[in-house]
């Protein structure tokens, strides 16, 4: 962390993940990948067949161990808290920044190499865009009164036929990026209880809908994404 100003501060923070024999669930391009090209019979095993019409039924797709997992990025922040005449205020945007996100499936690929998969910026392995923002400003006065706003962003990415975007031949389309704004006005109040607040606020204040994801149902990804769209609420909190 930086201070070059008193309530300024800046922070930068780069960071790897490297786990051998992690556990993941590999999707269903991988399975017939692994089946139909590289003959890999425990991956076949997965693939449940119609015994009369011998179509594909479903495939099992649990988690298991693979060979790693290889992620690293940049967090990264901005601050600013200041006092005036009209109140105290922060204002903050914090964002992580993905560098690689790669899956070793410990299987070999047709090159006879490790077979990794790569998930920055495709939907393979899940919502994994370049960059994912938060920008938010909080205002508190000495009356109690206060209030305050925040916006989400998630960056655009690929999402490509049989969820597949490391097979280049694949057909892909481009998932547009994503944000939200929340707001809030609050009341705190001292008792002999302790601290009494209620807040108002509405979330999702523009009612954006999730991009359409078409090889996830339902159709988008609600790890990622507000499927509930705009609404309200009332809050009560009691500090003691």
């Amino acid at each position: 962390m930086y201070e070059p100003l008193k309530g300024l501060s800046f922070t930068l923070d780069y960071w790897r993940i490297a786990i051998d024999n992690s556990i993941v669930a590999l999707n269903e391009a991988v399975i017939l990948s692994n089946c139909y090209q590289h003959g890999l019979r425990s991956f076949c095993d997965q693939i449940q067949r119609d015994p009369v019409t011998h179509s594909i039924s479903y495939i099992i797709d649990p988690i298991n161990n693979v060979g790693g997992l290889e992620t690293s990025g940049i967090d990264f922040a901005v601050a600013y808290a200041y006092k005036n005449a009209a109140g105290q205020f922060r204002h903050a945007l914090e964002g992580t920044y993905l560098l690689d996100y790669d899956v070793d499936t410990g299987q070999l690929g047709a090159d006879g190499k490790n077979q990794i998969l790569h998930g920055k910026g495709f939907y393979d392995l899940g919502v994994l865009p370049d960059l994912k923002l938060n920008l938010f400003t909080t205002w508190t006065h000495p009356s109690g009164i206060g209030a305050g706003f925040n916006i989400r962003f998630i960056d655009r990415f690929e999402e490509c036929e049989r969820d597949n975007c490391n097979d280049p031949t694949n057909g892909r389309r481009t998932v547009p990026a994503y944000a939200t704004a929340d707001l809030f006005v609050d009341y705190s109040m001292k008792t002999t209880a302790g601290t009494t607040t209620v807040s108002v606020g509405v979330n999702n204040v523009t009612d954006q809908v999730p991009p359409t994801i078409y090889v996830e149902s339902p159709n988008s990804d609600p790890s990622a994404y507000d499927f509930m769209g705009r609404y309200f609420y009332l809050r009560l909190g009691q500090l003691f």
